[in-house]
């Protein structure tokens, strides 16, 4: 239990200061109205059990849709998650579903307060990894995406969300 209560935060913190632009090999997928582009997840310490997954979602379409399950071999657990504050300080909560309303774009990150949790990885995450995580979204189906590994870089650019911050090349 100690070992998850640190993994987690930590895991969080790196997700936190790794996401920023995209790859420019960063590919996009469809189903239906739904596009998913982006998933990117940042390289794993030794040792790590868990992980994170950032994307984007965009809904085209003119209904709302759910995004009701996440899956990969890459983990034991996925979960989709979201941040809150409290007297203690950052903590995260699963969620059974995630809506989207028609025209909505949502960032799975650790800025608008999402991640994709992975727990129980079969194997750390090494940059330049690829793995499958399948999203599956109610009424229209599954659809799979290519996740790339990257490792956290730092940059003065102003255009990577403040100076000073990481992000994942």
């Amino acid at each position: 239990m100690l070992l998850r209560s640190l993994t987690l935060p930590l895991t969080l913190m790196l997700g936190a200061l790794a996401l920023g632009a995209p790859g420019a090999d960063a590919k996009t997928y469809t189903l239906g109205a739904i596009v998913i582009e982006n998933a990117v997840a940042p390289q794993t310490l030794k040792g790590a059990t868990a992980g994170t997954v950032y994307l984007t979602i965009r809904n085209k379409g003119a209904e709302t849709r759910q995004l009701v399950g996440v899956s990969t071999p890459a983990a034991a657990i996925v979960e989709l998650r979201r941040a809150f504050r409290d007297q203690r300080g950052v903590k995260t909560r699963r969620m059974l579903a995630l809506n989207l309303d028609p025209g909505e774009k949502l960032q799975i990150d650790p800025e608008n307060g999402f991640e994709i949790a992975l727990v129980g990885l079969a194997k750390r995450l090494e940059d330049g990894d690829r793995f499958p995580l399948t999203l599956e979204f109610d009424q229209i189906g599954k659809v799979e995406v290519t996740v790339e590994v990257k490792v956290p870089v730092y940059s003065d650019s102003p255009r990577v969300r403040g100076k000073g911050n990481m992000h994942l090349q």
